[in-house]
């Protein structure tokens, strides 16, 4: 799906978004003042399962999004709550400006997000390839980021998250963490400060990752090549 103009982004989405695997090419969102991305907030009515807003089966190419500097930024979405993301990417252009701007989620709390990744450039300061702020009760897993971001994976961190079999292999712009602050789960994490691609290649490099596979199959979720 083509985009053209300037996108206003939804706003308190709380149902079931299925994407059907269509991917919305050159999403664009300008001068948002308080959140931005396809959707400007995700919310659910409740963080129990039967409460969660979801969001699956998406494809985000080409995204040029900008916000005021203190706005949350995400090419999904600048802010998640009560939700669960799965099978979504955001693959080229650039997330920029904002105070927190992350590859999928400016900001997030009681979010799981699985299958996930991401590729675009996040153009702020203290931007994140994945999430910019963890918020607590944030559970990621079988993730990775490609984009230039000053953190690989989050920035700012509070409460009780988890970020597990998530890789990176993008361009720190002025740091080399992959995050900043404390999250569980983060030494499954392989070779994060690594910009070689080549390091993910070998099996031995994902030894306890448990799902990793030489030849692939519907019951693995890594592959090897």
């Amino acid at each position: 799906i083509n985009t053209s103009g300037t996108f206003t982004p939804i706003s308190g989405f709380a149902g079931v978004f299925d994407g059907n695997f269509f991917n919305i090419n050159g999403l664009t969102v300008s001068n948002s003042s308080t959140s931005a991305g396809l959707f400007s907030t995700i919310k659910g009515a409740s963080s129990n399962t039967s409460g969660r807003a979801i969001v699956r089966n998406l494809g985000l190419k080409n995204v040029n999004i900008q916000a005021a500097d203190n706005a949350y930024m995400g090419g999904l979405a600048g802010k998640a709550e009560n939700a669960n993301i799965t099978d979504v990417f955001v693959s080229g252009g650039t997330i920029k400006q904002g105070a927190y701007s992350g590859g999928i989620l400016g900001s997030a709390k009681n979010v799981t997000m699985d299958s996930v990744y991401n590729t675009a450039n996040v153009g702020s300061g203290i931007g994140a390839g994945l999430i910019s702020r963890p918020l607590g009760n944030v559970h990621v897993t079988n993730a990775y980021n490609a984009g230039i971001a000053k953190f690989g994976h989050y920035n700012t961190a509070l409460g009780d998250n988890t970020f597990q079999y998530v890789y990176d292999d993008g361009t720190r712009s002025g740091s080399t963490s992959y995050a900043n602050g404390s999250a569980t789960g983060l030494t499954d994490s392989v070779s994060i400060n690594s910009e070689n691609i080549a390091s993910y290649q070998t099996a031995s490099a994902w030894s306890g990752w448990g799902s990793v596979s030489a030849n692939g199959g519907e019951n693995t979720k890594w592959r090897i090549y």
